[in-house]
C-alpha cells in the first residue's frame, strides 16, 4: 500500500478486485490493533507474535458510530457495521470452527510456509519472538510524512 489507514486499505483491497476478477478469496494479513495475548484464562493465554495470522468471524471497526454533542455512540453489531460476509465466506469459517479442519489447516500453512522459506530469492523467515515491538496501548505512532 502506498500508505497507512482504511481508505488505503479499501482503494487496494478494490484494485485487486478489479485486476483479479477470478479471485474467490482474498486473504489481507496486517498488524491491526490486536490484543497481545489471546482470550480466555490466565493459564491458557498465547502470544500473539509478529508473524501471526489470526482468523475471526467478524472485525470491529473502531471509529464507526454517531458523533452527539459530549459523546460517540458506537455501532456494534457486524451487519449495521460491515455487512453480513456472503455465504462461500460464511462456509469456510464454519469449517475453520471445526477441530479436524483447523488441524489440517495447519498442517497445510506449515507446509506453506516452508516451501516459502525454502525459496532461496525469497529470502523469507519467520521473524523471532525477541524482534516483535510492543507499546503501551496510550503510544501515538508517527508517520514519517504526517504532521504531529
Amino acid at each position: 500500500m502506498p500508505e497507512a489507514g482504511k481508505a488505503n486499505g479499501a482503494a487496494v483491497a478494490t484494485n485487486c478486485r478489479v485486476s483479479f476478477p477470478h479471485v474467490k478469496l482474498a486473504i489481507v494479513v496486517g498488524i491491526c490493533g490486536v490484543i497481545p495475548f489471546t482470550p480466555g484464562p490466565r493459564d491458557a493465554h498465547h502470544e500473539i507474535i509478529l508473524g501471526d495470522v489470526i482468523v475471526s468471524q467478524s472485525v470491529v471497526q473502531y471509529d464507526l458510530g454517531r458523533q452527539y454533542p459530549g459523546s460517540f455512540e458506537y455501532k456494534d453489531t457486524n451487519e449495521e457495521a460491515l455487512g453480513r460476509l456472503n455465504v462461500e465466506i460464511r462456509s469456510l469459517l464454519s469449517k475453520l470452527n471445526g477441530l479436524r479442519a483447523r488441524r489440517a489447516f495447519d498442517s497445510d500453512m506449515r507446509c506453506f510456509l516452508s516451501l516459502l522459506q525454502e525459496d532461496l530469492e525469497l529470502a523469507a523467515q519467520y521473524p523471532e519472538p525477541g524482534t516483535d515491538r510492543l507499546y503501551e496501548a496510550t503510544y501515538r505512532h508517527v508517520d514519517k510524512d504526517m504532521p504531529m
